[in-house]
């Protein structure tokens, strides 16, 4: 049957769920990822807060350079293997930031 086993018939990604990473902030400071094994991440955070991706010292903040991520909408982004994800909140509550790999 054609598109039985066709990824390209299928509406959603094939995320790496075992490879997922969760951030949780803790104060106003940003917290950064381990490196990511993908090329491209689902972010989705539990309050809005900013993201940036780079290197070991990549550090978000609430200026430029620095992508404003809603609270609870996915957001698909394509990245460099081996980047990682820095996160700050936007407001005064904490909260966490889930990352996911897609294959």
């Amino acid at each position: 049957m054609p598109g039985q086993y066709d990824r390209s018939a299928k509406t959603t990604r094939p995320y790496l769920w075992a490879n997922g990473q969760h951030l949780t902030t803790a104060g106003a400071a940003a917290v950064r990822s381990a490196p990511v094994a993908a090329i491209e991440i689902c972010l989705c955070a539990a309050v809005a807060g900013y993201v940036k991706v780079g290197d070991a010292t990549v550090t978000a903040s609430a200026g430029a350079g620095s992508l404003y991520l809603p609270a609870g909408l996915p957001f698909h982004l394509q990245i460099d293997e081996g980047q990682r994800v820095s996160f700050i909140r936007a407001g005064a509550t904490d909260g966490a930031l889930s990352i996911l790999p897609v294959r």
